[in-house]
């Protein structure tokens, strides 16, 4: 005898193994069609615009709002949130302050590498000679050059006094030469002088700011208040 034949039903007769199957499919589907229970939904923030005296609330933000918007969250706190023109000044208000921020921290540096460098006065004059020096030096160079050509000059202009119907071609050619490299070793010289105004200015003008930066305070971080303005309805 089989399993479903030793199993007794109501009315005395076996049960089948296909009314086994269907009954159990049965209680599967039954307890499948019973609908779940859903979880409840935590509550959410309301949104409202307000333009005028028109008020009009969502469960999103709102993407149009022409007037002012609110954010109500569940415990009831209001805030008001920025509009898109407060948005754009703030972000242009946070670029200038990171650019003056910038700057500062550039002027700190350089301020603290130039008291490392001259500590007092007596070190930047020291500079400053050294500097001068190596200028002037350029200056002499240029003057003694200057001195040779003239004298080269001198010769080929006597040299020249022989020859009264005209200089013969190699001759007038050394002369011709010397007085390019003449108006070059000037235009030499002049540059040369021109850098010595130039240390010297320089130089004045650093010693007047080194004055200020030895005896000076800390110069502060710069600050700008760049938070939203907000006006509540």
């Amino acid at each position: 005898m089989t399993r479903y034949e030793s199993t007794a039903r109501a009315d005395g007769c076996a049960p089948t193994a296909s009314f086994l199957i269907s009954w159990t499919v049965a209680a599967v589907l039954t307890v499948l069609a019973v609908p779940a229970r859903a979880a409840p939904q935590a509550p959410r923030d309301i949104y409202q615009c307000k333009t005028g005296s028109r008020v009009e609330s969502s469960d999103q933000p709102f993407v149009d709002c022409k007037g002012v918007q609110s954010r109500i969250s569940p415990n009831g706190s209001l805030t008001v949130m920025p509009t898109p023109e407060q948005i754009a000044a703030t972000a242009e208000c946070e670029a200038k302050k990171e650019e003056l921020v910038k700057r500062w921290r550039t002027k700190q540096r350089s301020d603290a590498n130039l008291r490392a460098k001259y500590p007092d006065e007596a070190t930047l004059r020291t500079a400053r000679d050294a500097d001068l020096e190596s200028a002037r030096a350029s200056v002499r160079r240029s003057q003694d050059r200057l001195t040779e050509l003239g004298k080269e000059h001198e010769k080929l202009r006597l040299e020249k006094e022989f020859y009264p119907n005209g200089a013969p071609a190699d001759l007038q050619r050394k002369i011709d030469q010397n007085d390019a490299l003449i108006a070059a070793q000037e235009s030499l010289l002049k540059k040369a002088r021109e850098d010595v105004a130039n240390v010297e200015a320089s130089f004045d003008k650093l010693l007047a700011y080194m004055k200020v930066l030895w005896t000076a305070r800390p110069e502060p971080m710069p600050t700008v208040d760049c938070s939203i303005a907000r006006s509540r309805p």
